[in-house]
């Protein structure tokens, strides 16, 4: 993690994943829907004191399943996101986050896809 800029914060998380599977059942086992390498970074830019800019970009490879007895690999999690935090005051903020910037069709598990471009908002109350 990263602050050389008061108003710019990045972390990068960068990650290789070792498994060992021992199943007498299935030949050439492999962790299924378990990601091979994974890495993410994320950048928050603070334009105001009230205002904020998230970024965060994650990627996830080597991911493997089990499907009618055979090894099939899934494709890669290529996953784009951007959001805005404004705090109106020190008790109401508001928020919104777009998901999937990159349109990517990918499965979380086999068979089982995630969702496309998405966004959602909301809002903040603290007592």
């Amino acid at each position: 993690q990263s602050n050389i800029w008061s108003p710019l914060d990045i972390a990068l998380r960068i990650k290789k994943n070792f498994y060992t599977v021992n199943d007498t059942g299935i030949p050439d086992a492999k962790a299924y829907n378990k990601p091979g390498f994974e890495t993410d970074i994320s950048t928050t830019f603070s334009a105001t004191s009230n205002l904020k800019f998230m970024l965060n970009y994650y990627f996830a490879g080597d991911r493997w399943s089990y499907f009618n007895d055979t090894n099939v690999q899934i494709n890669n999690i290529n996953d784009l996101n951007f959001g805005a935090l404004y705090d109106i005051n020190e008790s109401f903020a508001i928020h919104l986050k777009a998901n999937n910037l990159l349109l990517q069709k990918y499965d979380i598990w086999y068979g089982y896809p995630a969702q496309g471009f998405n966004a959602m908002g909301g809002f903040t109350l603290k007592f």
